[in-house]
C-alpha cells in the first residue's frame, strides 16, 4: 500500500492530463460505437430499400466519423506518450536523487570508463 501511495505522490502532479486522457479514452470509445449504426443504416435504408440517393450522405459521414476518431487516437496517444515519459523522467530523477542523497555514488555515477 505504501508503494501505491508513492506513486500516486509521482502521479499527482499530472492529475490535469490524466482526466484529459480519461476522457479522449471514454470519447474514442463512444465514437467507434457510431460507425456500425452508419454501416446498418446503410444496408437497410440503402441497399435493401434501393434508395440510392441516401448512399453518398451516408458514406460522407462515415468516412466523417472515421477521420473524427482517427484524430481523437492520435490525441489520446500523444498525451498517453507524454505523460508516461514525463512520469518516467520524475521517477528517474527522484530515484538520482534518492541515490545521490544516500551517497551511492555507484547507482547514480556513470560506469568508469574502462
Amino acid at each position: 500500500m505504501q508503494i501505491l501511495k508513492r506513486l500516486f505522490g509521482y502521479v499527482t502532479p499530472y492529475w490535469k492530463i490524466l482526466i484529459l486522457s480519461a476522457v479522449l479514452l471514454v470519447g474514442r470509445a463512444g465514437m467507434e460505437l457510431v460507425p456500425p449504426l452508419f454501416q446498418k443504416a446503410i444496408v437497410d435504408q440503402v441497399i435493401v430499400a434501393g434508395d440510392l440517393s441516401r448512399l453518398a450522405p451516408l458514406i460522407g459521414l462515415l468516412v466523417v466519423v472515421y477521420a473524427l476518431i482517427q484524430l481523437i487516437r492520435v490525441a489520446d496517444n500523444y498525451v498517453r506518450h507524454s505523460l508516461g515519459e514525463r512520469f518516467i523522467l520524475t521517477c528517474g530523477l527522484a530515484s538520482t536523487l534518492i541515490c545521490s542523497a544516500c551517497r551511492y555514488p555507484s547507482l547514480s555515477a556513470p560506469p568508469p570508463a574502462s
